[in-house]
């Protein structure tokens, strides 16, 4: 049985059509990553997901049987974050998480051993006792992980999980990640972070104002811009940007702004030693070249190629 198979959904709120015709399946101990930029649905979809809000159309099986709304037993196997996650702030972490996992039936004396466990790894314990309400923002990230995973869900959905961790952290959720993957769990993850999704994901889905545009894993997704290079270009000053467009065997590019200043173009490229000299003589009447690195593509770029870094909202 396949744990997580989503057919066809589409979401409108209105007249605008958050998802439009999503489709994937997540494997038993397999962390599916939601790939791409703000706007592109990943969070629609996981509310979705979450019976917080039903789709438009398309159908969702999870576990054996058709999602429904408030479907309790169901949500008892679930664990979910999203960015924003209540708690009881005049409690104790502690309390918080031992009520959390009561409520998710997690017997008496499970709880002490697994809180304890979670609270040590993400480096919480010796603040457990302190009320929520004096916690930083991320130990309230924290706690709200610890939550989510405390009654060890079999389906684990997380919206950019790692948003305001610290590096030890991050490394320390993602071992925990790790052994509900190696216990069975399915996790959908959305996140921006492409490291991230590189590091942790079996598969990704890119994601794009609410389609899917491509499902691999995160090599595979890399693999197709075979024939490709990255060349990120540091100028004195910017150039009009559809300077570029004509130019031959350019698939991609986009500009930035350096911390000292200075002016950045991003060019997805045929490796083609042609094209650099090409791309200076376009350049260079325009702005000075101080600056230029040639390296292999990542999934930042294989989201670039697919016009994933458009997208803003």
């Amino acid at each position: 049985m396949t744990p997580i198979v989503v057919q066809g959904v589409c979401k409108n709120f209105g007249a605008l059509q958050a998802l439009d015709g999503i489709s994937f399946a997540v494997e038993a101990g397999e962390i599916f990553g939601l790939l791409g930029s703000n706007g592109s649905g990943k969070s629609t979809l996981l509310r979705i997901l979450s019976l917080l809000i039903a789709p438009s159309r398309g159908t969702i099986s999870m576990l054996g049987r058709q999602v429904q709304k408030k479907d309790s037993s169901l949500l008892r196997q679930m664990g979910v974050v999203f960015d924003q996650t209540p708690h009881y702030e005049h409690l104790t972490g502690f309390e918080n998480a031992w009520f959390f996992a009561r409520a998710y039936e997690v017997g008496d004396t499970e709880i002490e051993s697994r809180l304890r466990h979670f609270f040590t790894a993400l480096d919480l314990w010796e603040r457990r006792d302190d009320l929520v309400g004096i916690y930083s923002h991320g130990m309230k990230r924290k706690l709200a992980l610890i939550e989510a995973l405390a009654h060890h869900p079999r389906v684990i959905l997380l919206d950019e999980p790692s948003l305001g961790l610290d590096y030890h952290s991050r490394m320390s959720l993602y071992q925990l990640l790790q052994e509900r993957v190696q216990s069975g769990s399915s996790i959908i993850m959305a996140t921006n972070d492409v490291h991230e999704a590189r590091l942790l994901c079996d598969r990704v889905a890119l994601m794009r104002k609410g389609r899917i545009l491509a499902v691999e894993t995160p090599d595979a997704l890399i693999g197709s811009l075979g024939g490709y290079a990255i060349l990120e270009m540091r100028l004195d000053r910017p150039i009009p940007f559809d300077l570029l467009k004509g130019v031959p065997g350019i698939a991609q590019s986009e500009a930035t702004v350096r911390e000292n200043g200075s002016y950045g173009i991003r060019i997805l490229a045929r490796d083609d030693p042609r094209i650099l000299p090409t791309l200076l003589a376009e350049i260079t009447p325009h702005a000075s070249l101080i600056g230029l690195d040639i390296k292999r593509p990542d999934l930042g770029d294989v989201m670039l190629r697919f016009g994933g870094g458009a997208d803003a909202s």
